[in-house]
């Protein structure tokens, strides 16, 4: 279900059926591909809960932000470096036997999980090592990584969309330039 029905979006208006007025009956609410949602309707989102009830949201904080205003995922992600308080890491620690050494977290780190281990595809696949490269800003890593697949059959034709052509990077860099030059005059 998208956030907009479970909200009770009415069109032509930014009003919904659910809000603070008029939450949600649920005592848990599940976001998946969080990244996408903007600002404005993560208010809304949030607004729709009743006051006891928890939001979990999943996804991706490298992925790419929300069409709208607000990379909310990218911007919780970012307290994830931080580690967690020692209270949580002993909490942990009685629930799972795994000891997590305390950071210098702020209490939302507390409330974050990084999951770091990919099931859709291997570490050693070069989708992860590419995956792992950009995440790291390993830019020449990254390049290397391309060129070294380019032309396998693990890494489908890298077409330009209007001429089809399997192109490198540099010309594949010039005639995405050229776009938007010919497409701004």
């Amino acid at each position: 279900m998208t956030i907009h029905r479970l909200l009770g979006a009415r069109p032509l208006t930014e009003k919904t059926k659910y809000h603070t007025k008029n939450p949600w009956h649920y005592d848990l609410v599940v976001l998946d591909e969080a990244s996408m949602i903007d600002l404005s309707m993560m208010e809304k989102v949030v607004q729709a809960l009743k006051p006891n009830s928890r939001l979990i949201m999943l996804g991706d904080k490298d992925q790419l932000a929300s069409v709208e205003a607000g990379s909310i995922m990218g911007e919780l992600g970012s307290f994830i470096d931080n580690g967690y308080s020692q209270s949580h890491c002993d909490y942990l620690k009685a629930v799972t036997d795994y000891q997590i050494e305390a950071g210098n977290a702020l209490p939302i780190g507390d409330c974050l999980s990084h999951l770091k281990h990919s099931y859709r595809f291997g570490e050693k696949a070069w989708i992860g090592e590419l995956a792992n490269a950009v995440n790291d800003q390993k830019i020449n890593l990254s390049w290397e990584i391309f060129d070294k697949y380019k032309n396998s059959d693990k890494l489908e034709n890298f077409c330009y969309p209007e001429t089809k052509e399997t192109t490198d990077k540099s010309s594949w860099i010039e005639k995405s330039v050229q776009m938007v030059v010919d497409k701004a005059v």
